[in-house]
C-alpha cells in the first residue's frame, strides 16, 4: 500500500492508503461522498497525488452534491405519477403523485422549448424555477379545473 493525499475544496488535505492511484482516486470519491453537504448541494473539486510527489497528478475530477429539491425532482421523476401539466411558453407546470401526496412543480423550458433560466430573479440556472411543493388534493383539483381539465378526468386521473 502506498500514501496518497487527496484534496477538495471541501475538505481541505487528507491522506489514505491505496495500491494504486486508480484506487486512492476510488477510495476519495467515496470520502468526498459520504460526507455531510449543505441541504442546497454542492459542487466539489477532487484532487489526488502521491505522497512523495509535489505537483499534483492532474486527477481533477468534479462531483455535485444534490440538493433536497433535486433529489425529490429525481424521485418524483423516476418513481411519481405524473397527474397532469400545464405547458407555457417559458414554463412548464406539473403535478406528481407520489407516495400519498400530491407534488406541485414549475421547471424551466416551455412549449416553444426556449428557457427562462433566470427565473425572474436574475439568478441563472436550468433546474427548476420553484422547488416540488407538497400540495393537498382539493388544490389539485382547483389547479386541473384551471388548467381546463374537466372533472370526469380528474377522478380517472
Amino acid at each position: 500500500m502506498r500514501k496518497y493525499i487527496w484534496e477538495s475544496n471541501a475538505d481541505g488535505e487528507l491522506s489514505l492508503e491505496a495500491a494504486s492511484l486508480e484506487a486512492a482516486i476510488e477510495k476519495a470519491k467515496v470520502l468526498v461522498l459520504d460526507g455531510d453537504w449543505p441541504e442546497e448541494g454542492c459542487d466539489i473539486e477532487l484532487f489526488v497525488r502521491h505522497e512523495s510527489e509535489e505537483d499534483w497528478e492532474w486527477c481533477d475530477h468534479e462531483f455535485h452534491i444534490q440538493s433536497k429539491e433535486e433529489i425529490l425532482k429525481e424521485a418524483l421523476e423516476e418513481s411519481g405519477v405524473l397527474v397532469a401539466e400545464n405547458e407555457h411558453e417559458y414554463s412548464t407546470e406539473k403535478i406528481y403523485h407520489f407516495g400519498d401526496e400530491y407534488y406541485y412543480i414549475v421547471e424551466n423550458g416551455g412549449d416553444r422549448g426556449a428557457y427562462d433560466r433566470m427565473g425572474g430573479d436574475g439568478v441563472w440556472r436550468d433546474h427548476p424555477i420553484e422547488p416540488a411543493t407538497v400540495i393537498s388534493k382539493s388544490e389539485v383539483i382547483c389547479k386541473l379545473l384551471d388548467w381546463g381539465i374537466e372533472p370526469e378526468e380528474i377522478k380517472n386521473g
